[in-house]
C-alpha cells in the first residue's frame, strides 16, 4: 500500500545544497482550518476534506495568534527564498565569467573566438568575478560546514534570517514585537545588498558583455 504522510508544514525554505545554515529552514505550520487532498492515479482523481485541529493543550493561543505567525513565517522564508535564488544566479553567472576568462588564456587556436582586446576582457572578467564573490560572502557564508564552524567563522545575513525564522516559526504564538522590529532590520540590510545585486545584474553584466561582443567573446547570461 503507498501511502503520503503530511507533516502539517508548508514548503521548506529552498537553501542551495552545500550550504549549512545555522538556524531553522522547515516549512510554516499549517493553521487549523480545512484542507483538501487530491490523489491522482491512473487517470483519476479523488478529492477529500480533512480538518486541521488546535492543539487542545494550547493555553491562551487562538487561530487569530497563528494565522498571525504563519503570515509572518512566511514571509521570513520567502526572503530567505529570494536570497538564495540571488546566490544561485551569482554562482552561476562568476562560472561563466570564469569560463570566459579560462577561454582567453587559451591559445586562439583552441579556444575558437577573436583575440582582440582579451587583456580588457582578462581584466574585466577578473573585476566582475570579485565583485559577485563579494556579495555572496555578505549573503552567505560558504565556509560554515558543521555547527561548530560557526565558531570560527561568522554567519551571514541567510542565517540571521535563519535564526529569525525559528523563533518565529517552532513555538504555536504569535510573534513577539521583537520579531517585527528584528525582521525590518534584517530586511533593511537585505534591501542595500539586493540594491548591489540588481546593479550587477543591470548594469555592470551588460558592460561587460559589451567588451566580450568588442572582442567577439560570446556574453554570459542571467538563467
Amino acid at each position: 500500500m503507498n501511502a503520503f504522510v503530511w507533516n502539517l508544514h508548508h514548503p521548506a525554505v529552498d537553501q542551495p545544497d552545500d550550504l549549512f545554515v545555522w538556524g531553522y529552514v522547515g516549512g510554516p505550520k499549517a493553521v487549523p482550518g480545512t484542507y483538501r487532498v487530491r490523489l491522482t492515479a491512473g487517470g483519476r482523481s479523488v478529492t477529500r476534506p480533512f480538518q486541521v485541529r488546535i492543539d487542545p493543550r494550547l493555553e491562551g493561543v487562538g487561530l487569530p495568534d497563528l494565522e498571525e505567525q504563519l503570515e509572518l513565517a512566511t514571509a521570513v522564508r520567502d526572503t530567505m527564498n529570494s536570497i538564495y535564488d540571488a546566490v544561485r544566479t551569482l554562482r552561476d553567472l562568476r562560472r561563466q565569467v570564469e569560463d570566459v576568462s579560462a577561454r582567453l588564456r587559451e591559445p586562439p587556436t583552441r579556444r575558437g573566438e577573436g583575440t582582440a582586446g582579451d587583456q580588457s576582457v582578462a581584466t574585466a572578467a577578473d573585476s566582475l568575478v570579485q565583485a559577485f564573490t563579494a556579495l555572496e560572502k555578505e549573503l552567505v557564508q560558504p565556509r560554515i560546514e558543521s555547527s561548530q564552524d560557526v565558531d570560527n567563522f561568522s554567519p551571514q545575513l541567510d542565517n540571521e534570517y535563519a535564526h529569525l525564522y525559528g523563533v518565529v516559526a517552532t513555538p504555536d504564538a504569535r510573534p513577539t514585537s521583537g520579531s517585527y522590529e528584528r525582521f525590518d532590520d534584517l530586511n533593511r540590510e537585505w534591501a542595500a545588498l539586493r540594491r548591489r545585486y540588481r546593479s550587477l545584474l543591470q548594469e555592470e553584466v551588460p558592460a561587460f558583455n559589451r567588451t566580450l561582443e568588442a572582442a567577439g567573446v560570446r556574453p554570459v547570461w542571467a538563467r
